[in-house]
């Protein structure tokens, strides 16, 4: 990934956004991150100013815009926090969301508060930009390929992976197209949505399920405070649907009937979970995305095969 590809990508999304020299940028993100050093770039090549903090603070977050900060970038568990604090979002011009797929439920709560929430999709690849609320940023081609796999070509992707030659073969289609390795879907306006990760996907009895899909329904369960699913070998179906909830009080846990009969509303019969394991806390990056690898190889406090 080359510095012109930084600027390429950093040039794309304030074309998306609008560009005003007198925006100043809030990195609270880490820096090790390409979210961080997105941010870096945007404020260089742009020439708008910068704060970075050391860490993510929600009282940092909240009052940054009373110093002047107009933009922001962050995950969906940072929005989420920002949210049940009742920081004063709409006072930011822009605040980008991005780490992952971006339940709907929480942008239209961010909405409802008066919060300008632009949803990205993009990767270390591509200099963290791609696409912005569902629509290629400028300059740069999206479809989907093998499998709905989302296909990126433009000049905010990587060159090559560094000293790597296999990698970068694989990364490729003969076309050119970068491989992202996530599933995608066209929404009626022609918008692309972000499904999950291609290897996260559970095969349960030759259906396709998202975890993330299943993940939005089930957290609003009243007994779950977090969840996170992942696929658990079944003898009759190949997968199942496993959900690892943290429940909002341990001592009176929901079952997975309760799991079961909550979500029957919203999801279909593949996408029900089959298998609950009861879990202290769910493992995340520091880009709030969970570790699913993580829990698949931890035991859980409760297996209830249904």
């Amino acid at each position: 990934l080359d510095h012109d590809a930084l600027a390429a990508s950093a040039r794309a999304v304030h074309a998306a956004i609008g560009h005003d020299t007198n925006d100043e940028w809030l990195c609270c993100v880490p820096l090790h991150a390409v979210a961080g050093l997105a941010i870096l770039a945007r404020a260089r090549t742009m020439g708008t100013g910068l704060v970075v903090h050391d860490h993510f603070e929600v009282d940092a977050v909240a009052s940054a815009p009373a110093r002047g900060v107009t933009l922001v970038s962050v995950v969906v568990t940072m929005l989420t926090r920002l949210l049940d604090a009742r920081a004063p979002l709409e006072r930011f011009r822009t605040v980008l969301l991005g780490g992952g797929p971006a339940p709907a439920r929480l942008v239209a709560a961010a909405a409802g508060r008066g919060a300008h929430v632009a949803t990205t999709y993009g990767q270390t690849e591509t200099g963290g930009g791609g696409v912005h609320d569902g629509h290629p940023l400028p300059g740069v081609d999206v479809t989907l390929g093998d499998r709905d796999e989302i296909l990126v070509r433009g000049p905010v992707v990587m060159r090559a992976y560094h000293r790597d030659a296999d990698a970068t073969r694989d990364a490729f289609t003969p076309g050119g197209w970068l491989r992202t390795g996530d599933a995608g879907a066209l929404r009626p306006d022609g918008g692309l949505m972000v499904v999950d990760r291609l290897r996260d996907l559970v095969i349960t009895g030759g259906v396709n399920v998202s975890p993330t899909v299943v993940e939005e329904v089930l957290v609003q369960h009243p007994d779950v405070v977090d969840v996170c699913v992942t696929g658990g070998e079944d003898p009759e179906w190949g997968q199942r649907v496993v959900a690892h909830v943290v429940a909002a009080d341990a001592r009176v846990p929901p079952s997975l009937e309760s799991l079961r009969a909550f979500g029957r509303e919203h999801l279909s019969a593949a996408e029900l979970p089959r298998e609950l394991r009861l879990v202290p806390s769910i493992p995340r990056t520091a880009g709030g995305k969970p570790q699913r690898a993580a829990l698949r190889a931890h035991g859980s406090s409760a297996v209830c095969p249904a």
